[in-house]
């Protein structure tokens, strides 16, 4: 457990980060001005970029929608990704087309469910239940019209009311985790059953088993999913909660807060001891 000290000021570092992301400019920015609307100019810079980008690798009749899914993932996040819900008046194959070319890009990143029975994850991948995130969290808001500021004025208010923000900024921690060579890919599982729905945010594989990892944006929560996936899958070594608490172990589920994704990232690859998550 870290000192509260600590803990307090790196939740207020995170909060910055949410509010000016990783982009190189947007960060730099900060790091010169300190001043938010600059970043925040940074953002809409980045994002009409972008949108003209889209001419240099999409044919002239897919341009419009590959810019309708950009702006669509936002929207999105957190959901089960169906594109009824993004143009109910043009052929999912033509979406989906687009998709796969601001994944091919990096623009967008694509968590597909998985059974998760076992490494590797992907051999019991369904194509057709996905979900997606951008790139970066902070152009995510832009495109959503949030208040940035937000962040730096109500961090702990803000990430109660933000959770598809901070289950998307795991995302992109877990992505950030591999190296360009070899990225990693997403996860995640969803049990659809009538009267006993359940979804874990991320799976990882850890071994020769699979950890589930479920996203609280509240310091609390009853984690059923989560649970329901340790009873399901015996041979998961532990179940992760990230959120805005303190590290702690209770039980099979060890809790990490939402600054420390990286050490979720060991703990699966074996690099902490199970008895000190902290």
């Amino acid at each position: 457990v870290l000192q509260a000290v600590l803990h307090e000021k790196l939740r207020g570092l995170l909060g910055e980060y949410l509010a000016v992301g990783g982009m190189p400019e947007a960060v730099a920015r900060w790091i010169e001005s300190g001043d938010l609307r600059e970043c925040i100019r940074v953002h809409d810079d980045l994002v009409g970029a972008y949108v003209q980008d889209f001419s240099k690798y999409a044919r002239r009749n897919q341009r419009q929608h590959v810019r309708t899914v950009f702006e669509a993932i936002p929207r999105l996040l957190g959901r089960k990704f169906v594109y009824g819900s993004v143009a109910s008046d043009v052929k999912s194959r033509t979406l989906r087309s687009a998709l796969d070319l601001l994944s091919t890009a990096q623009v967008a990143h694509v968590i597909r469910h998985s059974s998760s029975n076992g490494p590797p994850l992907g051999a019991e991948a369904n194509p057709g239940l996905f979900k997606a995130i951008l790139l970066d969290v902070a152009l995510a808001q832009r495109l959503l019209g949030l208040d940035a500021g937000e962040w730096i004025l109500r961090p702990e208010e803000t990430i109660v009311n933000r959770g598809p923000v901070c289950e998307a900024f795991v995302g992109q921690e877990i992505l950030a985790s591999g190296t360009p060579a070899r990225r990693p890919e997403l996860f995640y599982w969803a049990r659809e059953r009538r009267g006993s729905q359940a979804e874990v945010d991320y799976v990882m594989a850890a071994g020769g088993s699979v950890v589930p990892v479920e996203v609280k944006s509240g310091a609390t929560g009853r984690l059923r999913s989560l649970r329901l996936f340790l009873e399901a899958k015996e041979s998961s070594p532990f179940g992760v909660q990230i959120s805005r608490a303190n590290f702690c172990v209770e039980g099979r589920i060890r809790r990490f807060p939402l600054y420390a994704v990286s050490r979720v990232v060991e703990a699966c690859a074996g690099a902490i001891p199970e008895e000190r998550p902290g």
